[in-house]
């Protein structure tokens, strides 16, 4: 590739749409909270319990799901200043989440789904690829997995953990399902994985959901899968992101509230700072090596 001077993840394309100025306090000033919403540790605990084990049973090794998942979720409990809502406690989620991991093993048996390996035999779970969208821009991302059916084709199942599931309409507009796609069509990708095309994008869903003796519980959602994207949608987000990188480049920044009924800014972690310039709360980097804001960029790009 050529010099870089901007990577772009799916989670930055979000962003900016929300609001560039949002964007800029995250991906360049480089700004996070001192609380992270428990959502956040939790669903990244989940995910990575899922992928870890689909590593390990794609390669005739086994792994402790349940370990993996407390493991991971009590060690973000230990190190961060976590927020709950009113209505969980940290044992709910506990229990919640080792119920949707024990069970995952199951439900992705019963999707049909494979792993697809590359062509040294290694899984496709949780690789980092990049494809160059112009001369110094590029585009990273990170499928939690890359998949087979029954009928050999293609799939990319994203791996969330939402409240409530979601439709076809949402894995048919997914820009960041695009961005898989995109990535993993590009040449360089092709030359390992040995496949020229995605056939087959969606979603693979854990339901959270309390354990409850009475109530439904944690479940996974047969996937959602949709056909993978078109030529002309492929096109559309090249170009969205080459007219955002010249924004950024140009420091081109605007606050975007839109109107009151839907204003990001009622869900901003940045609202104080842009509105009345509060600073509390937030994290200021010193450094462009922030351990903290990378870790977060990460999350966000998994969940």
């Amino acid at each position: 590739m050529s010099n870089v001077f901007m990577k772009v993840r799916p989670s930055g394309v979000l962003k900016y749409d929300d609001c560039p100025r949002a964007y800029k306090y995250q991906y360049v000033d480089r700004i996070r909270t001192e609380t992270t919403s428990v959502n956040l540790p939790f669903g990244t605990a989940v995910h990575d319990a899922c992928t870890s084990w689909l590593i390990a049973d794609s390669t005739g090794k086994t792994v402790s799901i349940a370990d993996i998942f407390r493991e991971g979720f009590q060690k973000a409990l230990d190190t961060k200043i976590v927020s709950f809502p009113q209505d969980k406690l940290p044992e709910d989620l506990f229990k919640m989440g080792e119920a949707l991991v024990t069970s995952f093993p199951a439900a992705w048996t019963d999707s049909g789904l494979k792993v697809l390996m590359d062509k040294d035999g290694m899984p496709m779970v949780e690789r980092r690829l990049e494809t160059e969208i112009r001369p110094g821009v590029v585009l990273s991302g990170q499928p939690d997995v890359v998949a087979v059916d029954a009928q050999d084709r293609v799939v990319v199942p994203d791996i969330k953990t939402p409240a409530q599931s979601s439709d076809e309409v949402f894995a048919a507009a997914s820009e960041q399902l695009t961005s898989y796609q995109l990535l993993l069509e590009d040449p360089s990708v092709v030359a390992f994985t040995g496949r020229k095309k995605v056939d087959r994008v969606g979603f693979f869903e854990g339901i959270k959901r309390k354990v409850s003796r009475t109530g439904k519980g944690p479940t996974w959602e047969p996937p959602i899968l949709v056909d993978a994207r078109s030529d002309s949608d492929i096109d559309d987000l090249k170009w969205k992101i080459q007219a955002m990188a010249a924004d950024v480049e140009a420091g081109v920044f605007p606050k975007r509230p839109r109107m009151a009924f839907n204003s990001p800014c009622t869900m901003c972690d940045y609202v104080g700072l842009c509105h009345r310039g509060d600073k509390s709360g937030l994290i200021f980097s010193t450094s462009d090596t922030d351990n903290g804001m990378d870790e977060l960029m990460a999350a966000a790009d998994a969940l």
